[in-house]
C-alpha cells in the first residue's frame, strides 16, 4: 500500500465495485437490507427519498417530538416489530460485524505490510 501511496480510501475505492470482493457483497447485503427497512423500492429515487425522511424526521423533532431508529414514514411498510420478528434488523448487524470485522482485517494487513517494508528498507540499507 505504501509503495503505491494508498490509504485505507483508495484501497476502498478499489475494491468497492469489484464483484468478487468481500466488500462489494458486504455493501450489496447492506444495501438491500436498509432499502427494505424503509420500504424502498429499486426504481426509486433514493436521494430524493432520503431527502424527504430528513425534513421529516428533522420536522418531528422540531416539534419536540423523539425520532428512533428506523422509522419510515412511507407508509411503514416494514415496522420495527416485523423486522425484529423476521430477524431483519439482526441480519442488518451481521453484516455490519462482518464490515467492522473486514476493515479491521485491512488495518491489520496494512500495519503488517507497513512492518515488513520497514524490514526492506532496513535490509536494503544493510547491502549498501
Amino acid at each position: 500500500m505504501e509503495q503505491k501511496q494508498w490509504g485505507i480510501t483508495q484501497l476502498y475505492n478499489e475494491y468497492f465495485h469489484e464483484p468478487a470482493s468481500k466488500l462489494y457483497q458486504l455493501h450489496q447485503q447492506l444495501d438491500k437490507l436498509v432499502m427494505k427497512a424503509y420500504g424502498f423500492k429499486t426504481n426509486d429515487d433514493i436521494l430524493a427519498k432520503l431527502l424527504e425522511l430528513n425534513l421529516e424526521l428533522a420536522e418531528k423533532e422540531n416539534r419536540g417530538e423523539k425520532v428512533i431508529g428506523a422509522e419510515s414514514p412511507y407508509g411503514n411498510e416494514v415496522t420495527n416489530k416485523e423486522l425484529l420478528k423476521n430477524q431483519k434488523i439482526k441480519d442488518a448487524q451481521d453484516v455490519v460485524d462482518e464490515y467492522q470485522s473486514l476493515k479491521d482485517e485491512v488495518a491489520e494487513l496494512q500495519k503488517a505490510l507497513e512492518k515488513e517494508q520497514e524490514k526492506a528498507i532496513g535490509a536494503e540499507s544493510l547491502i549498501d
